[in-house]
This record gives structure tokens, sequence and C-alpha cells, in this order.
């Protein structure tokens, strides 16, 4: 059952209404019929053949139009371009584990959900999702509704098969700047996340991490910088009761917290 429906979805990769079938239907229309039909029905005929003349290729182009996407980060980092329909009309791999996991998975033309379920239980997925790995998913679109509502959809299926799954959202622009970059929207908006407690830090430090070593970088830093602002409260209590005298709004003592090491977590 599973290969019939492999072959259902790698035939819908070819399917358009191309030259060759609208000649065959204009040449249907216009033929001489081989049964007598009353003429209402020869109308009726020829006006539904026509109809899907003039939709096949306004149809397809339709349908394969993206209006959102979806990016799901682990150590596989993929996107899926989704259409009006919810479904994935297309699959990018920002990095090595994503194509491999992806080669053997037929998520195109699945609804957005029903393909985070086919990814989520895959035995090509499992060794990625050992240990309570961190699933990061981020939606973009132009219809902050529509962004919303795959979001939590998204997040509630991907919820169904993994503990550790947050949810983001982003902008049209935000992910064009990823693919700018060549990264997945989710590491792009971790790296955005990332920079603002660090502003020396490069996308080229994040692209290769995993989802549960950037949110590790993230805890180290808002852990030293909540450490650095108790060190600045205490001196300035210290310096009120020293002389009485709060330090001038803006004075801030040379106490910059250490960048933190990066983390490696095996099988991710």
């Amino acid at each position: 059952m599973r290969n019939l429906s492999n072959r259902i979805y790698e035939a819908f990769d070819c399917v358009s209404a191309g030259q060759d079938l609208k000649d065959k239907t204009k040449s249907y229309l216009f033929q001489t019929p081989k049964r007598c039909q009353s003429g209402v029905a020869r109308y009726a005929a020829a006006a539904a053949c026509l109809l899907f003349v003039l939709l096949g290729g306004a149809g397809y182009h339709v349908y394969m139009t993206p209006v959102a996407a979806i990016s799901i980060d682990v150590n596989p980092s993929m996107e899926w371009e989704v259409n009006s329909l919810d479904r994935v009309v297309s699959v990018i791999c920002y990095n090595e584990e994503a194509e491999n996991v992806a080669a053997d998975l037929h998520l195109k033309h699945r609804k957005y959900d029903d393909a985070i379920t086919e990814l989520l239980t895959s035995s090509e997925m499992s060794v990625y999702l050992a240990d309570n790995a961190a699933v990061s998913i981020s939606v973009a679109a132009e219809d902050e509704d529509r962004s919303i509502r795959i979001q939590g959809r998204a997040v509630e299926c991907a919820g169904q098969h993994c503990s550790n799954v947050s949810g983001h959202g982003g902008t049209a622009s935000d992910r064009q700047a990823a693919n700018q970059a060549g990264v997945s929207l989710g590491k792009y908006k971790a790296f955005l996340a990332l920079q603002k407690l660090d502003p020396s830090i490069t996308l080229e430090e994040v692209s290769g991490l995993c989802m549960c070593e950037i949110q590790d970088l993230i805890r180290d830093y808002e852990g030293q910088t909540a450490e650095y602002r108790n060190l600045q409260s205490e001196e300035n209590t210290g310096a009120q009761e020293n002389n009485g005298e709060a330090c001038p709004v803006g004075q801030h003592h040379n106490h910059d917290p250490n960048r933190p090491h990066t983390h490696h977590h095996e099988g991710q």
C-alpha cells in the first residue's frame, strides 16, 4: 500500500496542463459526436470541457504557488513551501542530514500536518530525535492570520510526537534574508536571537549547530547577562550605602561577561 501511495505522490510531480492536453481537448470539443445528443447536452459538455482547458493551467499554477513557509530544524534543517490548500509543494534541504532524511520520505503534496507526522515518526529521523532533542518550527507568511494558524497547528502536531518543541513566527522579509544567507528561517531566527545577546557572533558559527546547541548558547548568554546585572545592582547598592547616592545613569563598570563555549550533543 505504501508503494502505491509513493507512486501517486511521484506522479503528482509531473502533473501539468500542457499544450498537448489543451489541443486534444479542443479537438474533442469540435469533433462530430458519435451519438445523438440534445443541443443542451452538447453545449453543456462543451462548456465543461472548455472550462477544464481554461482552468487546467491556471489551477496548476495556483496549486504550486506557495503562500507560507514552514522551517523545521533539529539537526536536519529543512523548509517546506505550502500552498493555499495547506499542502507541501516544495521541500528545501539546508544540510546533508536533511537531504538524507528527506530522500526516502514523500512529503510533497501532503497536508503539512500529515507531512510533519510522516517526518517525525520516520526511522530516518529517529536518530536525531533521541535524548529529548529540540525541534524548532518557524512559519513565515504574508498573511499574519495564516501564519499564526499554521504555526499553532504545526506545533500542536509536532508536540504529539516530541516533547521539546518550540514555535516561532517570521515575516516574508525574514525568510528572504534567511534564503539569501543560505540557511533556514528557523536557523536565521535563532541567529538573530543570539546576536542580540552577543553582537559579535556570526551566522557561520550558528549555521552548523543543532537546535539543542543553539538553545544552550542562548541560555548561557542569558545566564551571564542576568549575573552581570545582579553584580551591577549590588555595586550600585554598595555605592549608595558608601556615598549616599546612586551611580549616574548610563555609567557602567567594566565587567563584561565572557563569551560562552559551544556545547556539542552527540547523535545530532
